[in-house]
């Protein structure tokens, strides 16, 4: 029986999603002077045409976006001194804000906002306003806030770094030049060379490694001054000592100094004991090559870790000690977890293999090698593993194409990302 196929159409748009795309172009066209133009007019006319199509809800954001994306099209106006009432209600409606955001209510906070905008510093309103649409998914229109944010007060870190942050999610190219104009220069803050320092090192893995050697030694000699800096050196700072460890052990491995990146994660998890991420790069660098790995990946399983690694490395040391039981239920686990469709290709693969070893239904197995495959068609491995389940369904088997600790060590080390969250 052969696997089918499955082609997955890119989805279409959504209509909200169409005028919001025309609403942030309206916007560039309007700082830009070109409010009047032809481009404008048809812009106008695309979101008349479809504003009937809305919900309730999506109209509201849409107006009110409007109204926020216009009071920074022009240049800021410094707000007056409030007087000491309008100072608690300000402080009041500020504590409202946070609170609806926590509560997931991103149109209410947004409205909060609005209602005291002119007794807010502009760029401390833009800065909210960018969080709360990052919260609520909208990143395109985060972005131009959060911009606005670092573009009113350059010489604020914690701007720079969430706005460098939001630009990589949104355009990875731009924020790449921008990455790497920012480590030309100085004066900025530890906290925006490392973002900076993490998105080319992105960068590089998606690169021939003859052509990035340089960069990456160049990277290098910048993280190990960071670790000596006033503000990072001695662990003063544990967070980005953290952060600057982990970078440095994972452009090591990348380099093949295996001896210099167990030694960078050591010194990063030592500084800040309870990090799952460290605490999984450094599992799989030695995945394969030491026991001390699994203790690393049960160690952020009780930490209780989002990252799908832990249980995906366990998963595939169950199913080569033949723990079948056990591999099926950290490889379930694993799936339903956030994680690429090659990594879900390999647990479905796990699956199959396990549920075939203990006996379940033909059916079962079938259809976990099915689901492997619609994740990764093209992976001969699979396929040779579903053809040997086909042709010996009726009798034990046990010549599966099993992958190699080394071999799954490189797919994690290839596909696992240390997110340098700013």
């Amino acid at each position: 029986m052969k696997a089918r196929l499955v082609t997955a159409t890119p989805p279409q748009k959504t209509e909200y999603a169409q005028l919001l795309d025309a609403l942030l172009h309206l916007h560039e066209l309007e700082k830009t002077h070109l409010s009047e133009s032809d481009d404008a007019e048809r812009l106008r006319d695309l979101m008349e045409g479809h504003w009937k199509n809305l919900t309730d809800q999506e109209k509201n954001r849409l107006t009110g976006l409007s109204q926020d994306l216009y009071s920074i099209s022009e240049p800021p106006k410094k707000p007056n001194p409030p007087t000491r009432s309008e100072a608690k209600r300000v402080s009041s409606q500020l504590r409202r804000v946070v609170e609806a955001r926590k509560r997931g209510e991103w149109d209410s906070a947004l409205s909060l906002i609005r209602e005291i905008a002119d007794r807010v510093q502009p760029d401390a309103a833009s800065y909210m306003r960018g969080n709360i649409l990052s919260d609520a998914g909208e990143s395109q229109a985060a972005l131009v806030f959060l911009q606005h944010a670092h573009n009113l007060d350059p010489s604020n870190g914690n701007y720079e770094a969430i706005y460098l942050n939001k630009l990589h999610e949104v355009s990875p190219a731009d924020a790449e030049v921008e990455a790497a104009n920012i480590l030309a220069s100085g004066g900025h803050a530890t906290s925006v060379v490392l973002k900076a320092i993490d998105i080319r090192y992105s960068f590089t893995r998606r690169q021939p490694d003859f052509e990035t050697t340089h960069e990456l030694k160049t990277l290098s000699q910048k993280l190990q001054g960071i670790l000596q800096s006033p503000d990072v050196a001695g662990e003063k700072n544990p967070s980005l000592y953290s952060m600057a460890c982990g970078l440095l052990g994972f452009i090591y491995d990348h380099l093949g100094n295996y001896n210099e990146a167990l030694s960078a994660y050591n010194r990063g998890i030592e500084a800040n004991p309870t990090n799952d991420g460290l605490i999984v790069a450094r599992g799989i660098l030695q995945y394969g090559k030491t026991s001390e790995s699994i203790s690393d990946f049960e160690r952020a399983v009780n930490l209780k870790t989002t990252l799908t690694w832990p249980y995906f490395y366990l998963a595939h040391d169950s199913l080569l000690n033949h723990e079948f039981n056990k591999c099926r239920q950290l490889s379930e686990h694993a799936l339903s977890m956030q994680q690429s469709n090659w990594v879900k290709a390999e647990l479905f693969e796990w699956i199959a293999i396990c549920k075939a070893e203990l006996g379940l239904p033909s059916p079962q197995v079938e259809a976990a090698f099915v689901e492997a495959l619609k994740h990764d068609p093209q992976n001969r491995r699979i396929s040779s593993n579903y053809n040997l389940f086909i042709t010996g369904a009726d009798k034990a088997t046990t010549l599966w194409n099993m992958e190699s600790a080394e071999v799954v060590r490189q797919l994690g080390q290839r596909g696992f990302d240390l997110a340098i969250a700013a």
